[in-house]
């Protein structure tokens, strides 16, 4: 019976990656989008129309959502599984907006 402890532990660590690849698989790219602009109509008042996002270049991340424009601009940086990494406002968010 000394192998029971070392089955249940490698059981617990499947079951956790099969997990974590599942919600990988499902996180849909709109979905994210529309959630951070959601957000930024609840923190801010003004249209989710104002929002954009592109592909993030930082290793780990997965999407910059910027919203608004100016001094008044606000990025969520997103990663893989959704979360949020980072929130940039005003000018520490200047400069890198995505070209279009």
């Amino acid at each position: 019976m000394w192998f029971a402890p070392l089955g249940a532990v490698t059981l617990l660590g499947a079951v956790a990656a099969f997990r974590l690849g599942w919600i990988v698989a499902e996180t849909d790219e709109s979905a994210m989008i529309d959630h951070y602009a959601a957000r930024y109509v609840h923190e801010t008042g003004r249209p989710a129309t104002e929002c954009l996002a592109r592909p993030s270049r930082e290793p780990g991340l997965w999407l910059v959502v910027a919203c608004g424009q100016g001094v008044r601009i606000v990025r969520y940086h997103v990663n893989r599984l959704g979360g949020l990494d980072r929130r940039e406002t005003g000018a520490a968010a200047q400069g890198r907006g995505p070209r279009t």
